[in-house]
C-alpha cells in the first residue's frame, strides 16, 4: 500500500506534507506509513477515501483495478458534525396526497427532541470494499 500512496501523491501532484494536511493527519503518520514502519489504520483509509473520493478503494487497499474510479462518488452534502436529518423539515402527514387505492400509514412518527440521529452510514460490499456515506 505504501507504493500506491506514493503513486497517488504523484498523480495528485502533492507532497507528503500537503497530503497529511488534506486528510487531517500528522506528517509523521504519513511518513511512517510510506516507510513501512506502520500500517494505515481504518481511520486513515477513511480519511483518504473521504478527501479523495475519485480514488478506487480496491486499487488503494488491494492493488486491483485502476487508481481512479470511472465515475466518482457524489460528495455528501452533510458536513462533519452535522446529523443526517439536521435542518430537515418533517411532514406530519397532513399534507401528503395518496393515490387511489393506497392508504396512509396508521401512525406518522414525528421526531422528538431526544430522538437519536444517524451520524454515519458505512456500506460494506461482498468484495471486501466499503463506502462511507
Amino acid at each position: 500500500m505504501q507504493e500506491r500512496i506514493l503513486q497517488l501523491l504523484a498523480a495528485e501532484n502533492i507532497s507528503q506534507t500537503e497530503f497529511a494536511q488534506r486528510i487531517g493527519v500528522s506528517g509523521s503518520n504519513v511518513t511512517h506509513i510510506i516507510s513501512g514502519r506502520n500500517n494505515p489504520s481504518y481511520e486513515f483509509i477513511l480519511r483518504v477515501a473521504s478527501h479523495f473520493p475519485a480514488v478506487n478503494l480496491d486499487w488503494l487497499l488491494l492493488g486491483k483495478g485502476k487508481m481512479y474510479r470511472d465515475t466518482p462518488l457524489p460528495s455528501p452534502s452533510i458536513s462533519a458534525g452535522e446529523g443526517l436529518f439536521d435542518g430537515q423539515s418533517y411532514d406530519n402527514g397532513e399534507n401528503i396526497e395518496f393515490s387511489e387505492g393506497l392508504n396512509p400509514p396508521a401512525d406518522v412518527v414525528k421526531p422528538t427532541e431526544n430522538q437519536r440521529k444517524a451520524v454515519r452510514v458505512t456500506i460494506f460490499y461482498d468484495d471486501g470494499s466499503f463506502q462511507d456515506l
